[in-house]
């Protein structure tokens, strides 16, 4: 046992493709950012539309790239992983309508003249 652990990165390492790196790298940077920054105090300083921005675009982030990572599982692992897939995509209207912007009552006055 302390053998396949003294050796376990160096396998690990070799079998992944330099874009899970990048992806989950830029994954982790967002979770970082959004934890330091999920304070009253942060958002004040940040201010309300670019808390949001940072937010919106971290979360839709790991939801991308959790939703890669379990297509490529599925394939490994179909009935295992199937039902994570199948979660992960019917999330996706959720978040859609979620952050669908409200649509102006009939008869408002338009802000672009």
């Amino acid at each position: 046992m302390v053998l396949i652990s003294l050796n376990f990165p160096k396998p690990f390492l070799e079998d992944q493709p330099m874009g899970k790196w990048i992806f989950g790298g830029i994954g982790y940077l967002f979770i970082f950012l959004m934890a330091l920054t999920s304070t009253d105090r942060a958002q004040q300083w940040m201010g309300m539309k670019n808390w949001k921005r940072l937010h919106l675009i971290g979360s839709n982030w790991l939801w991308t790239v959790f939703l890669l990572t379990s297509v490529g599982h599925t394939r490994e692992d179909p009935k295992f992983y199937i039902p994570f897939f199948v979660y992960t995509l019917a999330l996706l209207p959720l978040r859609l309508i979620k952050h669908t912007p409200p649509k102006a009552p009939h008869g408002a006055a338009s802000l672009t003249h």
